[in-house]
C-alpha cells in the first residue's frame, strides 16, 4: 500500500524505487502517459480552476488514478 510523502526527499526515493521495479533507467521518460497507462495506472485531464496542477489517490483501493489539469505548463 501507498505511504504518505512527508518530505520532499521521499518522492526521490520513491521515483528511484519505481524506476528500479519497472525497469526505467535514468534517461527521461518519453511518452510517460503510456508508460503509466500500461501498469495500470489510469490519467484523466480535468478543467481546473486555481493553484492546482493536478493529484492522486486510489480507486477501490486498487487502481491508481491521477487528474492532471488540462493546459499545463511545459
Amino acid at each position: 500500500s501507498a505511504k504518505p510523502i512527508r518530505k520532499l526527499d521521499q518522492i526521490e526515493e520513491i521515483a528511484a524505487g519505481v524506476r528500479k521495479e519497472w525497469s526505467l533507467g535514468i534517461d527521461p521518460i518519453n511518452k510517460l502517459i503510456e508508460v503509466l497507462e500500461d501498469r495500470g495506472v489510469k490519467l484523466v485531464l480535468v478543467e481546473a480552476e486555481g493553484e492546482i496542477d493536478g493529484l492522486s489517490c486510489w480507486v477501490n483501493d486498487d487502481i491508481p488514478l491521477v487528474l492532471v489539469k488540462k493546459d499545463q505548463k511545459k
